[in-house]
């Protein structure tokens, strides 16, 4: 019975470990209106405004709506000028979809109130060498948490046999 316990308290506290490991914690802002979006979006506007070079305008944003309904009449309110390229929209769920948004669209949609939160979406792009190292990173940290789970587990086994060895 005390073995199992070993093994219960063992295999919560790997996932424990595993789940605050895994949240990757970006600072969140919260808008006059309510709207929670990333630091992440600003840095991204902030660097596009200090590059000349690029007439790149738009940043990648996922968004989350508080009600489903609200997307199409969300959408509508915004001109060619501020959003493009919109994606997801009633594919994966009907309150979240991702668009290309200036910082003008942007200030708007922060304070609209059917806007629940926003999250800066990084482009993937597999020929993109930065991006074969960011997919090397995860698959790094992934071995990492599989390897910490084997070790906790390897422990606890250890524990449980020199326990009953005791008896």
């Amino acid at each position: 019975m005390e073995s199992k316990k070993y093994l219960i308290f063992g295999m919560l506290l790997t996932l424990v470990v595993v789940h605050i490991l895994s949240f990757v914690h970006a600072e969140m802002l919260i808008s006059d209106s309510g709207v929670k979006y990333e630091q992440k979006i600003l840095d991204e506007f902030a660097k596009l405004e200090n590059n000349n070079e690029t007439n790149q305008t738009f940043v990648h944003v996922l968004i989350y709506l508080k009600d489903s309904l609200d997307a199409d009449t969300l959408i509508s309110s915004f001109s060619e000028n501020e959003i493009k390229d919109i994606t997801g929209l009633n594919d994966i769920s009907p309150t979240r979809f991702s668009i290309k948004i200036t910082k003008e669209g942007f200030d708007k949609l922060i304070n609209d109130s059917r806007v629940e939160k926003i999250y800066y979406e990084v482009p993937i792009r597999a020929h993109d060498p930065k991006n074969k190292t960011k997919i090397t990173l995860w698959l790094l940290f992934i071995f990492i948490l599989i390897t910490l789970l084997i070790v906790f587990y390897t422990i606890i086994r250890k524990i449980i046999i020199k326990n009953k060895k005791k008896r």
